[in-house]
């Protein structure tokens, strides 16, 4: 059954916010929620929908570019896991530390990760 309460120009929403910068955290999980979208809408909807969002045209500013967030953090976030990551304090001190990854916060051009260290490491995965 299509998914009725989307409208063509929510469904271009989401493309232009998928396409607007490909270093957003879930963004790769997010281009095949997109096809699947496409896919179950009617075809008249499917295809006003990409009529629109090929009417948007946004500016690139490398300036802005930054890397996007590790999938491991993704994964954890989504899949309810801690993970392990190397932690440089302002001294230069090194030191590992497992966390459990709550949100990801963008803040140009960086990504911080905002977690809490109380959940016993049970399963654990380390970033790339």
């Amino acid at each position: 059954m299509p998914p009725r309460n989307l409208t063509p120009g929510e469904v271009a929403a989401i493309a232009t916010a998928l396409s607007a910068n490909g270093a957003t955290p879930f963004n790769t999980a997010g281009r095949p929620a997109l096809r699947k979208i496409l896919a179950v809408l009617r075809d008249v909807d499917a295809d006003r929908a990409r009529a629109l969002a090929e009417r948007i045209y946004l500016y690139d500013d490398k300036r802005l570019a930054r890397p996007r967030p590790p999938l491991a953090v993704e994964d954890a976030i989504l899949e309810g896991r801690v993970v392990t990551l190397s932690y440089v304090d302002r001294r230069g001190a090194v030191s590992d530390r497992t966390v459990e990854p709550l949100a990801v916060v963008g803040d140009a051009p960086y990504w911080y990760l905002w977690g809490s260290r109380s959940r016993s490491p049970s399963t654990t995965s380390r970033p790339s």
